[in-house]
């Protein structure tokens, strides 16, 4: 009876892990930036910190200028916003993460006015006190994916 109870309990719990796995998948797949299966990188300012001021990622004549409010403090919400320079994204959206550390899913869409996207975020509380963060812009535009990685810090 006791090896019934424990081979079901392993069953169960394989079965839950097996679901979890396939349904989380295409978020975590989305949010590394692997679906679709090519992304165009756009080259953005070396040690620009978008918090308060603008940084500029550009590909050609694809421009991206991002700003993010310049009090930005964890588990706050902040705004933040994208101007799409010589393109009209059809899509886009922000992951936010940090190097080497699992902070888990953190993605915002912004809502688009001409050629300006806005938006509020808010970020988790680092584990570790680090204040090094990652703000990774998917643009879509004419069937393509774009992203483009601006760093930042909070207080």
């Amino acid at each position: 009876m006791k090896k019934k109870v424990i081979a079901t309990l392993v069953f169960l719990t394989l079965f839950v892990a097996l679901v979890a796995t396939l349904l989380l998948r295409p978020a975590q797949q989305e949010m590394l930036g692997l679906e679709p299966a090519t992304t165009i990188l756009m080259p953005t300012q070396a040690d620009c910190d978008a918090r308060g001021k603008s940084c500029v990622a550009t590909l050609g004549h694809y421009r991206l200028n991002m700003k993010i409010e310049e009090t930005v403090k964890t588990l706050q919400p902040f705004s933040l916003s994208i101007e799409a320079d010589g393109w009209h994204p059809q899509q886009l959206a922000v992951y936010f993460s940090m190097a080497g550390m699992e902070m888990g899913l953190n993605r915002f869409r912004l809502q688009q006015t001409g050629n300006l996207w806005q938006g509020q975020a808010m970020l988790p509380l680092c584990t570790q006190q680090r204040n090094d963060w990652l703000a990774t812009v998917f643009v879509t535009h004419d069937g393509e994916r774009y992203r483009a990685e601006f760093g930042f810090s909070t207080q």
